[in-house]
């Protein structure tokens, strides 16, 4: 039974990479596409009016790879290493992934060869996985910066408005510059959600 379980985790595990890549490669020019919009100057980046929001996202960005980043990489050792940890203590040999058994363990060159193939494997495959997890949440960072940075436009049309209404109390020149600062706020929107 705990055979079938190591077959079935493994295959579940393989058929959600393989369908992340699925995606990722059919999306391919529509995430092009977003990254060299964020790429522009369309969205603020260097702009002072908006560095605290784009510090607080760029941190919260860098603390959610780096912990995901650490997970990732501890399981991966974690399931590598368990097979070379047993070999040293001189239990059982058993290979990183169960899915191959029956398999002939005693054979010295070929176990050495396949438990290396098997390890390399899986890193190799964990960190493509959390690499592609990683480009979406970072995609989706950025999307979550900018609905931030257009809330704070829209919440501030009214008084950039009566700013300028106080210079010099025209009410129809505010309400154009209202309106224009809306137009850009739609179109900021229409940029995030394409």
């Amino acid at each position: 039974m705990s055979k079938l379980t190591a077959v079935v985790t493994l295959l579940m595990t393989n058929c959600t990479h393989a369908s992340k890549v699925a995606v990722l490669l059919r999306r391919q020019a529509r995430i092009q596409t977003l990254l060299d919009t964020a790429d522009s100057a369309a969205f603020s980046r260097y702009d002072k009016e908006y560095e605290d929001l784009l510090i607080n996202y760029t941190w919260k960005g860098i603390f959610h790879h780096a912990i995901y980043q650490s997970f990732g990489g501890i399981a991966v050792f974690c399931w590598g290493f368990t097979p070379i940890a047993d070999f040293v203590a001189g239990r059982s040999r058993q290979l990183p992934m169960e899915g191959w058994y029956p398999y002939n363990t005693t054979a010295t060159p070929a176990f050495e060869i396949t438990a290396a193939h098997q390890g390399i494997a899986i890193i190799i495959a964990c960190f493509h996985n959390v690499a592609m997890d990683t480009l979406m949440t970072g995609l989706i960072t950025v999307a979550c910066c900018q609905l931030a940075i257009l809330e704070r436009n829209i919440i501030s049309i009214d008084n950039k408005a009566s700013i300028r209404g106080m210079q010099n109390d025209k009410p129809l020149e505010r309400n154009t510059l209202a309106y224009q600062l809306l137009k850009r706020c739609a179109m900021h929107s229409n940029m995030i959600f394409q």
